[in-house]
């Protein structure tokens, strides 16, 4: 099924490339894989995927901690990031590369990158945006997480 859906997808981005002529294909990705599986763990178990700025919405209470609900992520992250690069290899292109880590230290000089692949000046400024204090879950979970499974996990 798997392989049926790729098919479809892959097909379809065929048609797009021909309909608009070659598009410049981006891929935002992410270094820190455990940090990325932690995260996608927590959005998973308390169906809070996004917080907008602004927003009064309390925040929904922390999964406790579980190494194994954090290498199921991190194996789903993976196969997501391995059809990701199949699906470029199958176009026979080289993506724009975003790092998200990047992208939060220096939003501005990477709208900037994203710009100049596509051929349009950004001349956006924006600050980096900082984690908000107090919120040691993820640490903890990462600490946690280092310890049950060792110093070359993740």
């Amino acid at each position: 099924m798997a392989h049926a859906r790729m098919g479809t997808g892959l097909r379809a981005a065929r048609s797009l490339s021909r309909r608009f002529e070659d598009p410049v294909q981006v891929w935002v990705n992410r270094r820190d894989r455990l940090g990325q599986a932690i995260s996608h763990y927590r959005a998973r178990k308390t169906n809070q995927w996004v917080q907008p700025e602004g927003t009064t919405v309390a925040p929904r209470p922390d999964s406790p901690f579980d190494a194994d609900e954090i290498d199921r992520s991190m194996k789903w992250l993976n196969r997501v990031d391995g059809g990701w690069e199949r699906y470029f290899a199958w176009l026979g292109v080289a993506p724009v590369e975003i790092v998200y880590e990047e992208l939060v230290a220096n939003p501005t000089a990477k709208l900037a990158q994203l710009g100049d692949a596509l051929g349009i000046p950004v001349t956006v400024e924006m600050e980096p945006r900082v984690e908000r204090p107090g919120n040691s879950w993820s640490s903890e979970m990462r600490a946690r997480y280092l310890e049950v499974r060792g110093p070359t996990a993740g």
